[in-house]
């Protein structure tokens, strides 16, 4: 983009501060550009749960645990999960 339209950006710093071995440059537009790119996913995460409802329903801590299913008499019955093996099957 920035040779497209010639507008001098970050890319075209960085390049020049590599070229002249700036190290607290490269640091610095290297710390900008991973942050930026972070900002921009997260972002899209928060867009794309907020346009699309199926996302809302099983994303992160809001998720449902799956549910136990109980036999005729009341007992959990196993399903092969850990959790099963902590519950008490009297």
């Amino acid at each position: 983009m920035e040779q497209i339209f010639g507008w001098p950006g970050l890319g075209a710093y960085f390049v020049r501060a590599a070229a002249a071995r700036d190290v607290p440059a490269l640091q610095a537009s290297a710390l900008v550009l991973g942050g930026g790119f972070i900002l921009a996913n997260r972002l899209a995460d928060v867009l794309q749960i907020l346009i699309d409802p199926r996302s809302r329903r099983s994303s992160g801590v809001h998720a449902r645990a799956p549910r136990r299913r109980r036999d005729g008499a009341g007992h959990v019955a196993a399903t092969g999960h850990k959790a099963d093996a902590r519950t008490e099957t009297t």
